[in-house]
């Protein structure tokens, strides 16, 4: 791992990952197809951050074919897309919501 991030770093909280299927339309950015999973499009073993500007949703064929390259092919699409979507999440950033994430277990 680099730096000094933890493997629970590395995940979504629900809360953040539901977000971005639902401002995704749980449409895989990279392919079209139905998306069950996030992906950080600057992989996180790389340094890229578990939040809304770092997140697309994917595939799971995506995903896996992306893992922790910084292919360009993806690095494009995902960024394309992200400058382009009007909706920003950056709300759940906000450490003012971290009392009220105990209600991702009921999502």
């Amino acid at each position: 791992m680099q730096g000094n991030h933890s493997r629970k770093a590395m995940r979504w909280s629900k809360l953040l990952r539901t977000a971005i299927l639902v401002r995704d339309d749980f449409t895989c950015i990279y392919c079209n197809a139905p998306a069950t999973q996030v992906d950080h499009v600057i992989p996180w073993e790389v340094g890229g951050p578990s939040r809304q500007n770092n997140g697309v949703a994917a595939c799971r064929s995506c995903n896996q074919r992306k893992h922790s390259k910084l292919d360009p092919r993806f690095l494009i699409a995902a960024f394309s897309y992200l400058r382009d979507i009007d909706e920003d999440l950056a709300f759940l950033d906000d450490p003012r919501w971290e009392s009220y994430l105990f209600l991702e277990d009921f999502i």
